[in-house]
This record gives structure tokens, sequence and C-alpha cells, in this order.
């Protein structure tokens, strides 16, 4: 990706047809965030993207289902560390289980 202040922003994209280069008025990226600033050297970041990029971090919450696990059907806990910030533990760790109420047994 190119941005130069004279031109409108350029963007060089592998296609089934071989490269393409668009040409746009604007460019909106979207993808997640450790990813992009792991490759920030493939983007054009001026100072200010770059030290905005340092500020966020990443995280990643999974999802399971659990059985058979003797608890109450109306059992509910929520994990969480005192020593992190808002309380919200370091993953990957158990962040809640819930039961679910349709399907009894399940959580």
């Amino acid at each position: 990706m190119s941005r130069q202040e004279s031109q409108q922003p350029c963007v060089l994209v592998d296609s089934p047809e071989g490269p393409k280069l668009i040409i746009a008025r604007k460019v909106l990226i979207t993808a997640p965030l450790i990813k992009v600033y792991d490759s920030r050297d493939n983007f054009d970041l001026i100072e200010d993207d770059d030290s905005l990029f340092k500020q966020f971090f990443a995280n990643g919450y999974c999802t399971g289902i659990i059985k058979n696990t003797g608890l109450p059907a109306n059992f509910t806990a929520t994990g969480a560390d005192s020593h992190q910030p808002y309380g919200i533990p370091m993953l990957p760790g158990l962040y809640r289980i819930a039961s679910v109420p349709a399907l009894r047994g399940l959580f």
C-alpha cells in the first residue's frame, strides 16, 4: 500500500488473474489488530499511526461446551484476576461458564 499526499491511496493485491493495482479515494483495512501491527512494515504508517497501534493489544476468546459436570443446572461462574486491569483474566484462561437453559446439563 502506498499513501503519498499528492496521490490517491494505491493498493497492490494478488488476484486469480495476477497482480492488480487498486486506486481509491479512501482505503479501510480491517484485520485482527495483532496481525496488522506485526506486519506494519507492509503498511505506509506515519508515526502517529504507529504510535496508535502500539497502544492496543489483541485478545481472543474460544467457546466450548462441557457436559456431565455434576454442576447444578443454574450454575454460573465468571473468571477474574485481581492483578489484571478491570479484573479480566489473562488468556488463554477461563472467562465464564454458564448453563445453557434449553439444553439441560450443558455449560
